[in-house]
């Protein structure tokens, strides 16, 4: 009851039907605990789906958390795609329900096919040593330098002290924190002091979760940056929170005009006129500016993804690792 579980099941091909799964597990608590669970996939050619049910009416019960979809890896790995849910539940008897499934004929004449997925799940008790039980965004995603980068903490209790205290004993890539006022009221402080950055800092849950965004021009100066927690202490016990520090990748943003979703079509190369052509006569000035002004380019938006998926280490592991996170071979961070 005091000591944390996680469970890890690495990179396995699932042989699923045209229509695909729906897995239940059972688990029950006994204590309050933080619960997280996390479902990694390929995005192009999977659609998952996981929450967390009351085990009395699994059925017809509204789930009582929803997974959240986030980018994992590279967008060329077999797992670049996460489903995550992380909650805190009373005791009790509940279910998870993971399920998948894929568009019209995706399986082809086949009857059946193999899709990439693992699994990892960790409960983390009310009385458990004081810990950092979730960091996002996923580690093995890189920064795309340029951006602001937002990072979101959840604790397993309170930290102690005020806002500026708890944001003082959060370092990235050695810049320490501090906080301030809203990021346009800080922009012209960061150039000046390019070891402590000043940022916008957001507690929720009772001051459980906790984001801090980073400036872009702090965030340019890196090429990769670790994380740190350094003297942080619970409001609760007064003992220091475990954390095992995620390093992030700074890159350059791609080339070339992101992708829209919708289908690539390549516009043929002019053909060089021949001899025998008619020369058209030009147009009246009018006319050109007009026909020109028509021809605007729309904006596409997308996203960048990265890094190798693999495997992940399964059974029970001791606190202090941050729920999900994986180093950047894809295997699970071990202490």
């Amino acid at each position: 009851e005091s000591k944390p579980l996680r469970l890890a099941k690495p990179l396995t091909f699932l042989k699923q039907v045209q229509r695909g799964f729906l897995k239940k597990i059972s688990f029950s608590l006994r204590i309050t605990s933080w619960v997280g669970v996390e479902v990694g996939y390929n995005f192009f050619t999977s659609h998952a789906e996981m929450d967390i049910v009351r085990a009395e009416s699994p059925s017809g019960n509204t789930a009582i958390a929803t997974s959240e979809l986030d980018f994992l890896h590279n967008s060329s790995s077999l797992l670049n795609t996460r489903l995550h849910v992380g909650v805190v539940l009373e005791p009790g008897d509940y279910i998870m329900r993971v399920a998948d499934d894929h568009y019209s004929a995706q399986v082809g004449g086949s009857s059946t096919a193999c899709f990439p997925f693992n699994f990892e799940v960790r409960i983390v008790p009310q009385r458990a040593a004081p810990t950092v039980v979730s960091v996002q965004p996923h580690p093995s995603v890189p920064i795309t330098r340029g951006v602001d980068l937002v990072v979101t903490l959840r604790f397993s209790e309170p930290p102690a002290g005020t806002v500026e205290d708890v944001v003082r004993c959060i370092y990235l890539g050695g810049v320490q924190a501090a906080t301030g006022g809203s990021l346009n009221t800080m922009e012209g402080r960061f150039a000046s002091n390019k070891k402590s950055t000043i940022v916008q800092a957001t507690a929720g849950e009772g001051h459980l979760v906790w984001v801090i965004g980073w400036s872009a021009q702090v965030v340019a100066k890196m090429t990769t940056a670790k994380l740190r927690i350094v003297g942080l202490k619970s409001n609760v016990t007064q003992k220091l929170f475990r954390f095992k520090p995620p390093i992030y990748s700074i890159v350059e943003a791609p080339s070339g005009r992101p992708w829209s979703g919708a289908a690539v079509t390549e516009s043929p190369s002019p053909q060089p006129a021949s001899s025998t052509d008619e020369v058209e006569p030009e147009q009246p000035e009018e006319s050109t500016a007009k026909s020109g002004s028509s021809a605007d380019a729309s904006s596409d938006a997308g996203a960048v993804k990265a890094e190798k998926g693999s495997e992940s280490s399964g059974a029970s592991k001791g606190v202090g690792e941050i729920g999900g996170v994986r180093a950047s071979s894809g295997a699970a961070a071990t202490d």
